[in-house]
C-alpha cells in the first residue's frame, strides 16, 4: 500500500474551516502589518496548519507540499509583500484540493494508477511542447556555402574599410609633414627658429602691455 492510501484525507468540512482559518489568518496579518507585527500571525499560522495537517495524516514529506507549505512561510514573513499576498489561503486551498484529488482517487479502483498517469502525461505534454519550439527554432543560416559567401563578403567589408582608414592615416600625416615643412622653411628664411620664437615673444609682449595701457586710458 502505498503513501497516499496510508494518508486519511481531508473531509469537506475540514477544508472549509482551513481556508476559512487562512482568510482569517491572512486578513490579520494585513491588520498587524500596519504596526509591523504581521510576522507573529505567520509563525502561530505556520504551527496551526502544521499540526492541523499532520492531525488529519497528511504528510509534508512529499517535495510538493513541502515546498508549498515553506514557501508560503517564507513569503508571509517578507515585510510588506507578506502582509499584501494571501499566501496562506493560496497554500491551504491547494494543499487541502490536492489532498482531497488523492483521496477520492484513492476510493476508486484504479484510480491512483490514472492520477499518476495524468501526471506522466501532462509532462510528457510539457516536454514535446519545448522539443516542438526548439524545431520551430530558425537556424542562424543556412548551408555551408552560404556560410562562406557571408564570411567572404563580411571579410572583403573589412579589408576595404581597414584600407580607408590607412589612406586617411596617410593623407593626414601627408598634410601634417608638409605644413611642418612649410613652417620651418619660413623660419629658416626668416633666421632661424630662435630668433623666430624671439621676435615672436616680444611682439606678444608688446601687444599685452599695449592692450593693458589702452584699458588705463580708457
Amino acid at each position: 500500500m502505498d503513501e497516499g492510501a496510508k494518508e486519511k484525507g481531508l473531509t469537506n468540512t475540514t477544508v472549509v474551516l482551513m481556508i476559512c482559518v487562512a482568510l482569517f489568518y491572512d486578513a490579520l496579518q494585513w491588520l498587524l502589518g500596519w504596526i509591523f507585527m504581521g510576522w507573529l500571525v505567520t509563525i502561530y499560522a505556520g504551527l496551526t496548519f502544521y499540526v492541523w495537517f499532520k492531525i488529519k495524516g497528511i504528510s509534508f514529506m512529499k517535495l510538493k507540499r513541502l515546498a508549498t507549505f515553506s514557501g508560503s512561510f517564507i513569503i508571509e514573513l517578507i515585510p510588506v509583500i507578506g502582509d499584501v499576498l494571501p499566501a496562506w489561503t493560496a497554500s491551504i486551498v491547494y494543499l487541502a484540493i490536492d489532498s482531497k484529488i488523492k483521496k477520492v482517487a484513492g476510493a476508486i479502483p484504479g484510480g491512483n494508477i490514472a492520477l499518476s498517469a495524468a501526471g506522466n502525461k501532462i509532462i510528457r505534454n510539457k516536454n514535446m511542447a519545448r522539443v516542438n519550439n526548439m524545431g520551430r527554432v530558425k537556424p542562424m543560416s543556412g548551408n555551408s556555402e552560404e556560410i562562406k559567401e557571408a564570411s567572404r563578403k563580411r571579410g572583403i567589408e573589412h579589408n576595404t574599410k581597414m584600407e580607408e582608414d590607412k589612406k586617411n592615416f596617410e593623407a593626414r600625416n601627408k598634410r601634417w609633414e608638409e605644413q611642418r615643412q612649410e613652417q620651418h622653411k619660413f623660419e629658416e628664411e626668416y633666421g632661424g627658429y630662435q630668433k623666430y620664437d624671439k621676435d615672436l615673444s616680444e611682439l606678444r609682449y608688446k601687444y599685452r602691455n599695449s592692450s593693458s595701457s589702452t584699458d588705463k586710458a580708457a
